[in-house]
């Protein structure tokens, strides 16, 4: 049985420190041993983000990673930032922050675990097969030494697998529960999106991704809407595009 107390950690802030084979061996490595299907976690798209400087010093993302090795072999890594602000990661804390600096801390730096600009579900905590259990332990330590150590806020793991969500519960890590909505395609064959007027210049790259992704199978039918200010039985009528809330100009024509 292995000794956590033999495991050591470290932090490093760019991925190629830690090397492909080292990376994807616990990326890609599911708790059961099977092979991840994640893309996202991989070290070619985490180091597509730091080659493309979508990720860095100077943009509120700067790399963090964290290691777990047991017997100078890697068993453990963690894809975490320091983050400068609460963009970029579909998660709002923004009230959490007006709250922090209002009773006077400083909310930024915060400790970001996450997959920068991607609202995915997946695995947080990358291990190898075998040594799951102590390497997730070790992260988490690790997690919170970092935060310790740097003052800062808080650490925030987001997206995590199911699993992870409930040992941070075991754990006494306070939940967030958010709600995502996903739309399956049905055999639908055509895909109507709703702009605004202001959107236009997006239509065409949107039709070329939906044409992409569906192997030219989908048709994308952009309605374009223009708000302005209408009366309706003496009142005025108010639109929403969120709310799906508008009338259309042959509408408007035929009254």
């Amino acid at each position: 049985m292995i000794d956590k107390n033999q495991v050591e950690l470290s932090v490093v802030g760019k991925i190629s420190d830690i090397g492909e084979q080292d990376w994807d061996a616990c990326a890609s490595n599911g708790y059961d041993g099977r092979q991840s299907e994640d893309p996202f976690v991989s070290y070619r798209f985490l180091k597509g983000l730091e080659d493309s400087k979508s990720v860095g010093a100077g943009n509120g993302w700067v790399p963090q990673y964290i290691i777990a090795k047991y017997d100078k072999k890697i068993i453990g890594v963690m894809p975490s930032f320091a983050k400068g602000h609460s963009q970029g990661e579909y998660i709002f804390d923004h009230n959490w922050a007006h709250a922090y600096e209002n009773a006077g801390g400083k909310y930024y730096p915060k400790l970001q675990v996450s997959v920068p600009f991607t609202p995915v579900t997946g695995r947080r905590f990358l291990t190898i097969s075998g040594y799951h259990d102590i390497a997730q332990s070790a992260l988490l330590e690790g997690l919170k030494i970092i935060v310790s150590q740097q003052k800062w806020s808080s650490a925030h793991i987001t997206f995590c697998s199911a699993e992870e969500f409930k040992l941070g519960k075991d754990l006494g890590l306070l939940q967030r529960i958010g709600q995502q909505f996903h739309w399956e395609n049905r055999n639908y064959k055509n895909l109507i999106n709703v702009l605004g007027a202001d959107h236009t210049g997006y239509i065409k790259r949107i039709s070329a991704a939906v044409s992409a992704l569906s192997d030219g199978k989908v048709k994308l039918n952009c309605k374009v809407c223009q708000l302005v200010k209408l009366f309706k039985n003496g009142k005025p009528f108010k639109m929403s595009k969120r709310a799906g809330e508008f009338i259309s100009a042959q509408d408007l024509l035929n009254e």
